[in-house]
């Protein structure tokens, strides 16, 4: 029950209630002068009185005024001053109008009713305001976050979609081109058997016609040519060698390892041309492989290049390799000018 009437009394205002004792015995029907002023200037009661009628009847200390009425004040202004300049600057920031509504006194402010609802309505004003701003900002920072994640969320569907398309896109695509490879595939294959039974004999010139035709048109589908280098270009153009094939040899010199370290070594001779076949045929029974044209495209068919003329010395090698492996259009002669070139770099 005591902490209630503690909350009651905290929360609302207090009304004391203060009695005088007309003598210092106690005594009933006996008035002592003394002990009554005493205890009129002890209490302030004339002071209260006076205030009252001069029309000033609220007061409030300067540090209650200066806490309550500061955010009528530019902030700047309230942070460099004491609380007796806060409450006069804001007593006169009201105008001219309630310039006879307030004194000032030595620990208190003495204001009449207009001026004290004055400041309080403009308190209020403000306070509202402050709190439409605070509402509105926090209800866009929660409609921002709300935004984000449904953007979020979209972009996600969204790149989930579209990558669910590409894919299916791309194994289309990859499906036609293994049917398109499998049907030439089957069409060479006859080809080749009607070729060789005795009912196809006759017509052996139209089959090897239509059959380079064939591989002809298959190289030129699935293989795209880059441009050779200029010099390579004109070589093939103008016939380097004039029909003299008949002389071209390919030499091959090796060097025998002569040096000495201890022990002499005796290590196997074996061409290029050896050590490649013997290798590819370990590969293919570990692996697996065929050893084919490749029909899907190599991610990173370069190593890294410290310079520019390197990359373009390394682009115009693998243009020239993708033309003599692939190009069936090329003759004997064109096809060893692009050896040699291959050779030289």
């Amino acid at each position: 029950m005591y902490a209630y009437y503690l909350i009651a009394c905290y929360r609302g205002t207090v009304q004391f209630v203060r009695c005088m004792r007309s003598n210092q015995e106690r005594e009933t029907l006996k008035f002592c002068p003394q002990t009554v002023a005493r205890q009129l200037r002890s209490l302030s009661l004339l002071a209260t009185t006076n205030n009252y009628r001069f029309g000033f009847p609220h007061r409030e200390s300067f540090d209650r005024f200066a806490v309550r009425y500061r955010c009528l004040l530019p902030l700047d202004i309230a942070h460099y001053q004491t609380v007796y300049e806060l409450s006069k600057d804001i007593l006169e920031q009201q105008g001219n109008k309630f310039h006879q509504h307030y004194r000032l006194g030595k620990t208190q402010v003495f204001m009449r009713e207009p001026l004290r609802e004055h400041l309080e309505t403009r308190r209020n004003v403000l306070l509202d305001s402050s709190a439409i701003v605070i509402q509105k900002n926090l209800r866009k920072w929660l409609a921002e976050r709300k935004f984000a994640r449904k953007q979020h969320a979209a972009i996600v569907l969204q790149s989930g979609l579209r990558g669910w398309r590409a894919r299916r896109e791309v194994e289309r695509r990859r499906k036609e081109i293994r049917k398109a490879i499998d049907m030439e595939t089957r069409k060479i294959r006859r080809l080749n058997l009607y070729a060789e039974t005795e009912e196809g004999c006759e017509n052996n010139t139209v089959l090897a016609t239509e059959y380079n035709r064939t591989i002809d048109s298959a190289s030129l589908a699935d293989v795209q040519y880059l441009d050779l280098p200029k010099s390579v270009e004109n070589d093939l153009k103008s016939g380097l060698f004039s029909n003299r094939m008949s002389d071209i040899r390919t030499v091959y010199y090796y060097i025998p390892y002569n040096k000495r370290i201890g022990k002499s070594l005796e290590l196997p001779m074996e061409t290029i041309e050896q050590f490649a076949e013997n290798n590819f045929k370990v590969c293919i029974k570990l692996t697996g492989h065929l050893l084919q044209m490749r029909r899907e495209p190599i991610a990173t068919p370069f190593l890294h290049k410290e310079t520019e003329m390197e990359f373009n010395q390394s682009l115009g090698m693998f243009a020239m390799i993708l033309q003599y492996m692939n190009n069936a259009q090329m003759n004997c002669e064109q096809l060893a000018i692009l050896g040699k070139a291959i050779i030289q770099i």
